[in-house]
Order: structure tokens, then sequence, then C-alpha cells
């Protein structure tokens, strides 16, 4: 079959914001894959970020309200992703800038950001746009369709889609390609769409290549250190760190790309690491 004739697979990722597992998932995963030679070509990419949220009912007034699993801040990181997704999901800026969103993302309201008066939303909206402003995302656009009630009917949507999902949805990210949920198989996601798909074989599904493809697998280990601080000095520190996020974003990737990679070459199926979720 030709590639004219042959059919994009379809791969769907329920995920939420900021879950480790999803984070792993997007990083580790999803855009490498994504980055290597005819594999964007042969794709049809949705996202759907809501996970294990819900939509409630409040028992005094009747009035729906949404429930995340990690709370506000979750909720605010997935309706920065589905705008993101419903203005940029076909074009080649969308998978870059939703992978830098979930790299630098949290939804823990530390101790740093108690004393710097800076909450975990906030920190999730800021990540999100310096994130954005370096992939040039109208950071602008985004933020007036994640505050608006654009934004929250969008995250409902994403809710009742994935609750609609058969079968269920039994974590998140939950990976279905074609129809078929992947489960904990979801890090071999290279190796499905390649038999899925019916067309010439892209460079990057060549045997050879799929014999040794695996995530890298990196634990970064951040201890919160608690200490006593003036305003104006948490004010410096959250400026500073911030100004650290931003320089260690824009750095040129090349390096780590390529170093990456090779990484991703030399491993076995061996090393392949235990799969990450977020469960209820």
């Amino acid at each position: 079959m030709s590639a004219k004739d042959a059919k994009r697979v379809k791969v769907e990722l329920y995920m939420e914001a900021a879950c480790p597992g999803c984070q792993f998932f997007t990083t580790h995963v999803l855009s490498p894959v994504l980055q290597e030679p005819g594999m964007a070509d042969i794709i049809d990419l949705r996202v759907i970020p809501a996970g294990n949220a819900e939509i409630k009912d409040d028992e005094v007034t009747q009035e729906e309200s949404i429930e995340c699993q990690h709370g506000e801040a979750e909720c605010e990181g997935n309706k920065i992703l589905a705008c993101l997704e419903k203005q940029y999901g076909n074009t080649a800026l969308f998978m870059p800038t939703m992978s830098c969103i979930e790299e630098h993302a949290s939804v823990i309201d530390s101790p740093f950001n108690f004393l710097s008066n800076i909450t975990a939303t906030e920190m999730i909206r800021n990540n999100a746009e310096i994130c954005m402003k370096k992939h040039e995302i109208d950071v602008q656009a985004i933020n007036q369709c994640s505050d608006s009630d654009q934004g929250t009917s969008m995250l409902r949507a994403a809710i009742q889609e994935t609750q609609d999902l058969k079968p269920k949805l039994e974590y998140a990210p939950w990976v279905v390609v074609d129809g078929a949920p992947l489960k904990e198989d979801a890090y071999s996601l290279k190796e499905y769409i390649c038999k899925a798909y019916l067309g010439p074989q892209p460079e990057a599904c060549d045997p050879l290549r799929l014999k040794d493809y695996f995530p890298v697998h990196q634990l970064a280990s951040r201890a919160a250190k608690t200490r006593s601080m003036s305003g104006s000095q948490a004010r410096k520190d959250i400026d500073s760190y911030f100004n650290r996020l931003d320089r260690r974003i824009r750095r040129s990737s090349t390096e780590h790309s390529r170093k990456r990679s090779a990484t991703l070459q030399s491993l076995s199926t061996s090393r392949l690491p235990r799969f990450q979720f977020c469960s209820k």
C-alpha cells in the first residue's frame, strides 16, 4: 500500500497534568518517538488531559464541580494542555511544547512555594508560559482559553470522553493505538505503531532500530529545603528560580537529544524500566 493510501495510526493519550507516570511517558517515550525519522508522518495523535478527574454534584447546592486527582493545580494544567492541543495539535509545535510543560510541571505545594507566596497552580502556569514562549506559542491565546468557560468546558468534555472509554481507563497514562489500549506495554509504543501502519515503513521502523528501542529512566531526586526567609528574600528566590528555569529550557537540547538517542540504541530488553502510572 502506498503512503498516499495508507491511513495514519491513531494514537490517543489519556493523561493528567503533572502525573509522574504521564510525565515520564510524555518526555521519555512519546516525544522521542515523534522525533524519529518519519514517525510524525504516520501518526494521528490526540491528547485527552483528564485522567482520573471527576465531575461531581454538590450534595447541598446540586451544582457540578470538577475534582482533579492532584487538586486545582492539576485542573489548571489539564486546561492549559487541552487549549494547547485544540489550537496547536495539528502543528509541529505541539509535542515539543507539551513535553516541555510536562517535564517541568509540579502539582505539589512545597514549603518553598508557601514561603514565596506562590501556589502550585501559579507554578504550573508560570512554567507552562516559559515553555510556550520558548516554542513561540501564543501565550495570551492559550491563557484566555484556559481561564475562560471554554477551558472548563473542554476539561469537562475530556473527563466525559475518558469516562466513556471501553474498556475503562484503569490508570494514567492510558495509551490507545487504533482503538486498542496498550496498558503496561505502552513503553513499546513505537513497535505497536510500526506494526499498525500499512504503508511504506519509515526509517525508524527498521527491525534493528525497534529491537533496542526503550526509554531511558532518569530519576530526579528533589529534596525540599525549608528555611526561614523574609518576604522580599522569598520573592528574590522565586524570581531567581524562574530565571534559572528559563535558561535551562532555552538551552539547546541538541546535545541532550544526541546522548539520549545513543543511549536508547544501546539498551536491551532487560533494561526496560518498570511502568509508572497514576491510579485512583
